[in-house]
């Protein structure tokens, strides 16, 4: 890492990007052109990598039992609730979930920063370089702590700066948000708008949000919860909101009108970022495309949370069919195993590699989940290696001797970010 200028000539067992495995190559030349951005300068065998005029004073990187990769982009994370830590569910449902998540995130901006960088080292051991992270609310508004951290380890991605609103103009939260957006532009990360959720933000607050031409995220269609406040008025969501002094008649008047989710949010959808979707129908999947909304679906979050249990098996796999770019994401690190971060961090292979066990998805599906669908998610480019193409950092991982794209989604070992 940071060696802007150097070039490297990679050879490995194999390589894979977004289109899968990578046929009849084996070897990449590359120069740095940042912390972690690689530019490729040429990609093959290793007599047509060494035929390139940078190749004589390109540094040799071997890696004979490694497949290589584009570093990864983590769709969708909580980086400021990584000093919290893997949690067990507990009993008390989402709503009290929401609860020990409220009490238990720093309210301090020097705390917030701390538990970001702390995010950012488990990100970046998970070989993540670019991310769509949450920037949550404390006190009634969002905190740069999370972008400035992101930005000053030089990660790409959006920064969603988080607000609750709602008012039917979305004020004041969305004011709030508007106003930190104001007060800092970040040179390597984008600043976002993260209405949170469609129980706890106004149509008017995404109408507005929108209208600012900030990329916008929400959490959507995530609980049994969220589906009886939305449909019928009520249930522990509508209590909690009571509780908190949000709930009033005009809030209520809001709901209750027996739509989706997805429906109730239907005249907003547009581009929007759509994290979760677990409780989809048919109508939803079709509004979804319709809509050209992108998803980052979080696997072993949704397991954590018992969504198949309550809604059945997630329909990524109609979404994709429907033409719905869909994203892999992690969550927050309350919801991860934690062997898991012990052995390799925030990563979101893991999210791959249990798409591949449990559903037997093709390698070259979940290898476009990461590398097509999660860049353009987050407004950057697919992640393919060609001549004189940027790719946002290279990562490699043990090879079985196999199918590179299966071998890179369903590895276990360590990931090296080089």
């Amino acid at each position: 890492r940071d060696a802007p200028g150097r070039v490297f000539s990679v050879r490995c067992a194999g390589i894979a990007d977004a289109r899968g495995t990578v046929r009849a190559s084996d070897s990449l030349l590359v120069q740095a052109t940042g912390r972690y951005a690689r530019r490729v300068l040429a990609i093959g065998t290793q007599e047509e990598v060494r035929a390139h005029p940078a190749f004589a004073a390109a540094e040799p990187v071997d890696g004979p039992d490694r497949v290589v990769a584009p570093a990864l982009v983590n769709a969708h994370a909580h980086l400021d609730l990584t000093h919290i830590g893997p949690q067990p569910m507990g009993e008390g449902g989402f709503a009290a979930w929401i609860d020990m998540v409220r009490r238990g995130r720093h309210t301090q901006e020097a705390d917030i920063a701390a538990s970001v960088r702390a995010g950012i080292d488990l990100l970046l051991r998970g070989g993540a370089v670019a991310v769509g992270d949450i920037a949550g609310s404390v006190g009634g508004a969002p905190s740069l702590a999370p972008a400035r951290a992101l930005d000053s380890a030089g990660l790409s991605g959006v920064s969603f700066l988080e607000f609750f609103a709602l008012s039917p103009d979305g004020s004041p939260g969305l004011d709030r948000a508007q106003e930190q957006m104001n007060a800092w532009t970040p040179t390597s990360m984008r600043l976002g708008l993260e209405p949170h959720a469609p129980y706890s933000a106004s149509l008017g607050a995404y109408e507005r949000a929108r209208a600012t031409g900030a990329p916008i995220c929400t959490h959507l269609a995530e609980s049994m919860a969220e589906r009886e406040l939305i449909a019928r008025g009520a249930g522990p969501i509508a209590a909690m909101l009571d509780g908190l002094g949000l709930w009033s008649s005009d809030v209520a008047a809001s709901f209750g009108q027996g739509l989706s989710p997805v429906a109730h949010l239907r005249s907003v959808l547009d581009g929007v970022l759509a994290v979760h979707l677990n409780d989809l129908n048919d109508a939803d999947v079709a509004l979804l495309a319709e809509s050209r909304a992108r998803v980052a679906y979080c696997p072993r979050a949704s397991t954590y949370f018992g969504a198949p249990e309550a809604f059945g098996p997630h329909r990524y796999r109609d979404l994709l069919a429907a033409g719905v770019p869909v994203a892999l994401g992690t969550d927050s690190i309350i919801n991860l195993p934690a062997e898991s971060i012990e052995g390799r961090g925030i990563c979101v292979l893991d999210e791959a590699r249990l798409l591949l066990e449990r559903d037997g998805v093709a390698p070259e599906v979940l290898a476009a989940m990461l590398y097509r669908h999660a860049p353009v998610a987050l407004g950057l480019t697919e992640q393919v290696f060609k001549a004189g193409v940027e790719v946002l950092g290279l990562i490699s991982v043990e090879s079985d001797g196999g199918d590179a794209a299966r071998a890179l989604v369903a590895s276990r070992g360590g990931v090296a970010l080089a």
